[in-house]
């Protein structure tokens, strides 16, 4: 499916200006730091807001996030978001005994839909509490609603933020400081985009998940990547390429990249991709610029590959691995099809 993308706002820890959010790679930022109560400091990369207090519960942090981004909308798109689907991309929440969502995820899409009834006034307006993987998922469904023409086009919106478990991190050793590396740099934001059907624009090649055990995240992502492949060979077929380049290279690749366990496991995996990738594939991994955004990642790296594809440094196939703290995965296949 082709699509394209209206309406980009972004509001997120590392930069709040669009343009430059999106180019953070090229930019010499200066480093930012969250400092606790002992004086002690840690790299973080938060969004300077007025309700700044260290005790705010995490759902208030992602209203005033919402806030700021919905305010960053011409007027007339703010006023009619009621009238589009709105897909909210949301923090992973734990399940209770009996695998159902816990009460703090009843409590803050409830808070959310008080804060913004707007984004939640249209009957396929949906939320997708699945962390970093939470793109992935709205993206298949999205593509889903958008190629059977059952709605003209899908609001993404996504927010999160650590900073109210900067404590936690602390505690568990996860900061980068001067005693400290190889760790996660914090962050937060809210991002939106309207997405449409077009003859012209990106193209969803497609949308590959998964839904495994914590323990087999590796074993989870080399499947992922075996289907990419296989995908591949079948373009390859299909378009006649010649025996000598039978295989279809995968031009870049969006990858994990914050200092967790999610890099090993692909790159364990990234193997079951050798037949697509030469030395000349680029790998991107935003978070090392935007810090751990947690839901907002596939979102920014979504746009962050729109981008590329409209300003001509990316081109040919690209592909996008999320992968969530428990369970979730995803990889998207993408290309551009028409001017730029």
């Amino acid at each position: 499916m082709i699509v394209a993308l209206e309406n980009i706002q972004l509001f997120i820890g590392a930069n709040s200006d669009n343009e430059q959010a999106l180019n953070l790679s090229l930019l010499s930022n200066e480093s930012l730091f969250y400092c606790f109560d002992d004086g002690q400091q840690a790299l973080a990369s938060f969004c300077y807001l007025e309700q700044n207090e260290k005790n705010t519960p995490k759902i208030d942090r992602c209203v005033h996030l919402i806030e700021q981004v919905l305010a960053k909308l011409p007027p007339s798109e703010k006023n009619n978001l009621s009238d589009s689907p709105v897909f909210l991309l949301l923090p992973a929440f734990e399940k209770n005994i009996h695998d159902e969502l816990s009460e703090d995820f009843d409590r803050f899409v409830h808070a959310l839909s008080k804060a913004f009834p707007q984004l939640f006034s249209h009957a396929l307006s949906q939320c997708f509490p699945f962390g970093r993987a939470a793109f992935s998922i709205a993206l298949k469904s999205a593509v889903s609603l958008l190629s059977s023409n059952t709605t003209s086009n899908i609001v993404l919106l996504a927010v999160d933020s650590l900073y109210d478990k900067m404590p936690e991190l602390a505690e568990s050793k996860k900061l980068i400081s001067t005693e400290q590396t190889g760790c996660i740099i914090p962050s937060e934001g809210a991002v939106i985009c309207n997405v449409l059907p077009s003859t012209f624009g990106l193209s969803i090649d497609t949308c590959l998940q998964n839904i495994v055990p914590e323990k087999q995240v590796k074993q989870g992502i080399s499947s992922l990547f075996s289907q990419a492949s296989a995908y591949l060979t079948t373009q390859a077929d299909d378009k006649n390429v010649s025996k000598k380049n039978s295989q279809v290279t995968i031009s870049s690749l969006y990858l994990p990249g914050n200092g967790s366990e999610e890099q090993q496991s692909w790159l364990e995996a990234y193997f079951y991709l050798a037949d697509n990738i030469s030395t000349n594939t680029q790998i991107y991994q935003n978070t090392l610029y935007t810090g751990e955004l947690g839901s907002v990642t596939g979102l920014y790296n979504f746009l962050h590959i729109y981008n590329g594809y409209q300003s001509e440094w990316l081109a040919g196939i690209t592909g996008q691995l999320e992968v969530s703290d428990a369970l979730y995965q995803g990889f998207t296949l993408y290309s551009w099809t028409g001017t730029t």
